[in-house]
């Protein structure tokens, strides 16, 4: 373009947003070289020309539009689709407001295509426009109106609850929000179970001007779709299915419930929710023997029922409750419940009547919880473990029995119980009652042990009996005589003795211990022991006799005694004295008056004494 030394050029007389390609040719004596391709538009220019539209109705709410460039569009143009006229606020969130205004339908790059156009308002008009714009400026179409045809309503809603009853919906709906053509609507009421794609119903035989409808014969508490068709001539606009609910009734009927895991005291409860609960079931009450039992929440479908008696017959009915009212089930079938052991058994009465028997008598249990079976008595001795069964005795036994086993002691302290025993309910017993059998007299009276003290003393040692058999309530002390009685004290019993005097020196004696018992007020008896042999120690003679005199002759006396009523001793010996008292012829008195003088020493219980003096 041009042949020059400087480095840079103007171009001009380019038509506007015209592309244009430059390069660079660089010259020398040897030759010419070129430089790499650049590319770049002219400025943008307002458009120029005329926008040329075309439209054509595709139906009540939808148009096709179609534009050309102007002549000279002077840059990238972006086409404006306006539309003046009646528009919905804001359709998709049901607000079928009316308002008059110029809205943007649509916007493009593109000329020469059609473009559907929707969303429009049936039966009205529309004043359409393009505008073509470059950022230097834009060009408008001339305005054409359109009128749209009749189409079928807009601003159909739901319908709405006036009142509800349990087997009943009074609905009422509002005209739609434009009927879109000319006259009213007709209307049309659809009804199908919750949720439901099957089982449409239309509750009108006809289309109906009515604008409220009342459905009957429908179950309490139950969810109900419906939906409005308004119609006119040239179509009908369905609304969105709403969900209406029947109010609450008392329920339906109810099964009686299921009688499970039968034991003696519990069994469980099982039912099935009504098949029609017409409603929240907000509890169930239970029954026992037709008096109120329990009440439960709605939710649970069991309950277990305590504290029951064994072999005791129940029936239950449940009564299921919602808001409105509640329905009673049948009663169940009448059911046992299991045996089991009995309670309540009253302590045996015990009477001793001998050392080594004991009365025992009974008398039923309180709850017998079964057919009672037998009656075992049980004994022990108190304060031990080992427990001994004495009998088992059958039903038609006479509530009485007695012991009188030879294990039995006198004086002993035992304890008895009474088991009871129901057929296939078990075992139970009653406390443990205590008896004291009779005394008797005692057994195992050692022999005394005895020391010799002296001549008339002795000292007599005893232990209690190995089997006191009661109380010991005396001890008496046989020589056998003398006799002395001997009362026990507390302070010492392991160990008793008692000092024996004025016993006859060198006396043979049979020592025995004389034992008795008692206790309860009665008397056992006594024992007397084996006897301990013992012999006093001898002592001087006692009891000597007077003398027997007989004088044979001037010279001669003859002395004779008797031997000593107590000897006191073995190999008695016996001494005879004299003694010179008076001397009447002799002229002085004698050396030896008054003097004893042993004339004899021996056994002989006589002597003659010869050669006296005158």
């Amino acid at each position: 373009m041009q042949n020059l030394s400087c480095l840079t050029y103007y171009a001009h007389g380019f038509a506007p947003w015209s592309l244009h390609s430059f390069r660079v040719q660089a010259c020398t004596a040897k030759g010419c070289a070129l430089g790499p391709l650049v590319e770049n538009r002219t400025n943008e220019a307002p458009p120029e020309g005329a926008v040329t539209v075309f439209v054509i109705l595709e139906g009540p709410r939808e148009v096709k539009l179609k534009w050309e460039a102007p002549l000279s569009p002077n840059g990238r143009l972006t086409y404006a689709v306006f539309f003046t006229g009646l528009f919905y606020v804001e359709q998709v969130k049901y607000n079928y407001s009316l308002l008059n205004d110029t809205q943007i339908l649509y916007h493009t790059e593109e000329a020469n295509l059609w473009v559907p156009i929707s969303g429009l308002v049936p039966f009205s008009n529309y004043t359409v426009e393009v505008n073509a714009s470059n950022s230097q400026g834009s060009v408008i179409s001339d305005p054409i109106t359109i009128m749209m045809p009749p189409g079928a309503p807009d601003g159909v809603l739901p319908p709405r609850l006036s009142s509800a009853t349990p087997t009943s919906l009074q609905v009422v709906w509002s005209t739609p929000v434009r009927n879109n053509a000319p006259g009213s609507p007709s209307y049309r009421l659809q009804m199908r179970p919750s949720h439901s794609m099957d089982g449409i119903l239309d509750l009108f035989s006809d289309p109906s001007a009515s604008v409220s409808y009342v459905i009957g014969d429908l179950q309490p508490f139950t969810t109900y779709e419906l939906r409005l068709i308004a119609s006119n001539e040239y179509g009908s606009t369905y609304s969105d299915w709403t969900s209406l609910v029947t109010t609450e009734d008392k329920p339906g009927p109810i099964d009686p419930p299921f009688l499970l895991d039968v034991s003696p005291r519990t069994m469980t409860l099982k039912w099935q929710h009504p098949s029609r609960p017409n409603g929240v079931i907000t509890h169930y009450n239970i029954y026992k023997n037709g008096h109120f039992h329990s009440k439960l929440s709605g939710k649970i479908s069991n309950s277990t029922m305590l504290n029951l008696h064994p072999n005791a017959s129940y029936h239950f009915q449940l009564e299921g409750c919602t808001s409105k009212g509640c329905s009673l089930s049948p009663e169940t079938r009448t059911v046992w419940t299991l045996p089991d052991a009995p309670e309540d058994i009253p302590n045996p009465e015990l009477y001793s009547d001998t050392p080594t028997s004991v009365s025992i008598s009974w008398k039923l249990p309180l709850f017998p919880n079964g057919q009672l079976e037998n009656f075992t008595i049980q004994r022990k001795s108190k304060g031990m473990e080992q427990v001994t069964t004495l009998v088992t005795l059958p039903l038609n036994h006479s509530m009485k029995f007695v012991d009188q086993t030879s294990a039995l002691s006198p004086w002993t302290t035992y304890e008895y119980r009474i088991l009871m025993s129901t057929l296939n309910g078990g075992t139970n017993s009653s406390a443990w009652v205590e008896v004291t059998t009779r005394p008797s007299r005692p057994a195992g009276v050692q022999p005394p042990e005895v020391l010799v003290l002296g001549p008339d003393m002795a000292k007599v040692i005893w232990s209690p009996p190995l089997i006191p058999n009661g109380n010991i309530l005396s001890y008496e002390v046989c020589m056998p005589d003398p006799r002395i009685r001997v009362t026990p004290s507390g302070s010492n019993t392991s160990l008793l003795s008692q000092i024996m005097s004025h016993l006859i020196p060198f006396t043979n004696y049979s020592v025995t211990i004389v034992a008795c018992s008692g206790g309860g007020g009665h008397l056992g008896g006594c024992t007397e022991s084996l006897p301990t042999h013992i012999i006093t120690h001898p002592t001087i003679p006692q009891g000597i006799g007077t003398l027997s005199v007989t004088p044979v002759s001037e010279s001669y006396i003859g002395v004779s005694w008797q031997p000593p009523s107590r000897p006191n001793g073995p190999h008695l010996r016996y001494e005879l004295l004299r003694r010179k008292i008076q001397q009447p012829l002799a002229s002085n008195p004698p050396e030896d008056l008054n003097l004893w003088r042993t004339i004899y020493s021996g056994t002989q219980r006589f002597y003659e004494d010869k050669g006296l003096s005158r």
